[in-house]
C-alpha cells in the first residue's frame, strides 16, 4: 500500500463558437453556440424515432422537449419518421429496419439523420434489438451515415430534470453526426505546441484479433477513429497488425512534434516490439513520444485519513504513487472523494511505461509527471454527450472502452471521423 501526497490541478478552460469561453457549458452553448457553429456540415438534425407500441405519449413528450432545447445548439430539428414495433418479435424488428431504409432511400445527405430508439432498460430483448439496429445501420451502405441513439423509457419517465436529459440526448446525437460542441482553449499538454493524443487498445476474439485507435489534436478535437483486423491470431499475424496500427497512427500525426499514446489495457510483448520500430522512425522524423498505460483493472488502495483535506478534495487532485512493478505510477481523482471510507479505489490509475530518452533530456521527470496529470485531467473534460462535460477517464480512454464494446458485439466500423462512439 502507498501513502500519497496531493496537488491541486486547475480546471481547464473550454471554448465555444468564436473561441469564446464561459463559466459553464450551458452558458457557453447558450451565448455563443457550439465550437464548430460557423463551419459545421449540417444545420438541421432530422430524427427517426422508433418505440415499443403503446408508448406514443412518451414519444410526443420527448419530441416536445427536444424541439424546445434544440436552440442550445443553434440548430433546427425535424421529425421525419415515427415507427412503432412489437417488443420481442423478430419480424417486427426487421420491419422497422426496412422502414428506416425506405425513409432514407434516395436522400443525398444522410449524415444529419439520427435514429432514436426508445427501449426498456432491463429487458434483454430490447437491448438485443438496439444492438441489432446499430449493426444493421452502421454496416449497411444505405444507412451507414446515420447515427443511432438509445433512450431508456423508465429513466425518461421518472426523470425530474427532462430539460437536461433532452440536452444530453441532443449533444450525443450532435457529436455522433460529427459535431464538435466545445474544445479546450489551451493545449492539453504544455510541453510543446504541436501535441497529438492517440488512445489505442486491442481485442482478441477466437477467430480474429482487432486493434483500435482514436486520434485527437492538442485541443482535444477528434480527428479519426480506426479499427484494424487480423483474421488470424497466430504470433506473426498479431505482430503484423500491430505494425499496421502504428503505421496508421503515423499517417495522422505528420505535423506533430510530441505524440502521447494512451494505451487502454496492458501492453504485450508483440506490441512492444512493433512500437520500438515505430519509435525509432518517429524520433528520426519528428520529435518526442511517450506511452501512458491505463490498465483494465489495476486496483491499489489509497490510504487517506478520515476528515483530512484529501478526503474532502475537489476535482483535479492527482496522487503520486511511487514505483509500482518497477514503473512510476500515478492516480488521478476527477471527482470528490467518498468521505465515509478510508480507502479510495476509484481514481484513474495510469503509469508512464515508455518514453523516448530525449524527452527526459528536455523535460525533467517532475515536469513530465505534472504535465501528464494535467493533460489527462483536461481530456476528461470533453464529454460531448453530457451537459456536465466530464468523463471519469480522459476522452482517449473513453472512446477505447466504447469501441471495445462495439467490437465485442461484432459491430466493426473500420474508419470514421464522426464521434459515433460517444
Amino acid at each position: 500500500m502507498q501513502i500519497f501526497k496531493l496537488e491541486r490541478i486547475k480546471e481547464p478552460e473550454i471554448v465555444f463558437c468564436g473561441n469564446n469561453s464561459a463559466t459553464s457549458i450551458i452558458d457557453g452553448l447558450g451565448k455563443f453556440g457550439p465550437w464548430d457553429l460557423g463551419h459545421r456540415l449540417f444545420n438541421t438534425i432530422r430524427l427517426i424515432i422508433i418505440y415499443p407500441e403503446k408508448n406514443e405519449k412518451v414519444v410526443y413528450d420527448l419530441i416536445d422537449y427536444l424541439i424546445r432545447e434544440s436552440d442550445l445548439l443553434k440548430i433546427n430539428l425535424e421529425i421525419i419518421g415515427r415507427i412503432s414495433y412489437v417488443p420481442g418479435t423478430l419480424s417486427s424488428y426487421n420491419n422497422v429496419i426496412n422502414k428506416i431504409r425506405d425513409l432514407v432511400k434516395g436522400e443525398k445527405i444522410k449524415n444529419n439523420i439520427a435514429v432514436i430508439q426508445l427501449i426498456f432498460e432491463r429487458e434483454n430483448q430490447e437491448e438485443s434489438f438496439y444492438n441489432l439496429l446499430k449493426s444493421k445501420i452502421y454496416l449497411d451502405k444505405e444507412t451507414e451515415e446515420l447515427s443511432v441513439q438509445a433512450l431508456m423509457i423508465p429513466k425518461w419517465v421518472d426523470s425530474r430534470d427532462k430539460i437536461n436529459y433532452s440536452r444530453n440526448l441532443l449533444l450525443s446525437i450532435y457529436t455522433k453526426m460529427g459535431g464538435v460542441p466545445w474544445i479546450l482553449k489551451n493545449p492539453a499538454s504544455r510541453l510543446t505546441d504541436k501535441t497529438y493524443f492517440i488512445g489505442y487498445s486491442s481485442v482478441e476474439k477466437p477467430d480474429a484479433f482487432y486493434t483500435m485507435l482514436a486520434v485527437f489534436d492538442a485541443h482535444g478535437k477528434h480527428i479519426v477513429y480506426r479499427i484494424l483486423k487480423s483474421s488470424n491470431t497466430d504470433h506473426e499475424s498479431i505482430r503484423e497488425i500491430w505494425h499496421k496500427t502504428f503505421s496508421e497512427m503515423n499517417r495522422w500525426v505528420q505535423n506533430s512534434n510530441l505524440l502521447i499514446l494512451h494505451r487502454y489495457g496492458k501492453m504485450t510483448e508483440l506490441e512492444r516490439d512493433a512500437l520500438k520500430e515505430f519509435i525509432n522512425n518517429y524520433i528520426i522524423n519528428r520529435g518526442y513520444l511517450y506511452v501512458v498505460e491505463f490498465p483494465f483493472d489495476w486496483s491499489i488502495p489509497i490510504i487517506l485519513k478520515k476528515n483530512s483535506h484529501a478526503m474532502n478534495a475537489e476535482p483535479g487532485i492527482w496522487f503520486y504513487g511511487g514505483v509500482i512493478d518497477g514503473l512510476p505510477s500515478f492516480f488521478l481523482k476527477l471527482f470528490t472523494f467518498n468521505r465515509k471510507r478510508d480507502f479510495v479505489n476509484d481514481a484513474v490509475k495510469y503509469r508512464i511505461i515508455i518514453l523516448t530518452p530525449k524527452l527526459l533530456e528536455k523535460f525533467n521527470w517532475d515536469v513530465l509527471s505534472r504535465d501528464t496529470a494535467n493533460h489527462i485531467f483536461a481530456l476528461s473534460r470533453l464529454n460531448w454527450g453530457n451537459i456536465k462535460g466530464y468523463f471519469d477517464v480522459p476522452i482517449t480512454i473513453h472512446f477505447m472502452r466504447k469501441m471495445k464494446s462495439f467490437i465485442e458485439r461484432n459491430i466493426i466500423i473500420q474508419s470514421t471521423t464522426r464521434g459515433i462512439f460517444i
